[in-house]
C-alpha cells in the first residue's frame, strides 16, 4: 500500500490541472483540495465540476433580491396538516 507521501508525490500541480482540464487555478485548486492527491479521483471530479458549471450557466438568472423575498414567502399550508401557530397569550400545553 502506497504511503501518504507518495499519493502527495503524485498529485497533479494546480497549473497542470488547471490546463488539462480548461479551468482557473483557483478552479484547479478548489477540485484538488476537495478531492484529495488522487489524480483519479480529480480527474473524475473535474468532469463533475465542469458539467455543473455548465448546467449552472444554462438556468435562467433572476436577482437576488428576487429570490430572497420568495425564499421567505409564505408557504402555501397543505390543508390535511393542521396549522401549527403559537398565541403568545396561552402556554404550550
Amino acid at each position: 500500500m502506497k504511503t501518504d507521501r507518495a499519493f502527495f508525490a503524485e498529485a497533479y500541480d494546480e497549473a497542470e490541472f488547471a490546463a488539462k482540464h480548461g479551468l482557473t487555478i483557483k478552479q484547479a485548486k478548489v477540485v484538488i483540495q476537495s478531492n484529495g492527491p488522487s489524480r483519479h479521483k480529480c480527474d473524475l471530479a473535474a468532469v463533475a465540476f465542469i458539467r455543473a458549471l455548465d448546467l449552472r450557466s444554462q438556468r435562467p438568472r433572476t436577482n437576488s433580491r428576487a429570490r430572497n423575498q420568495a425564499d421567505s414567502a409564505p408557504r402555501a399550508s397543505n390543508p390535511s396538516e393542521p396549522e401549527l401557530i403559537h398565541d403568545p397569550d396561552r402556554p404550550f400545553t
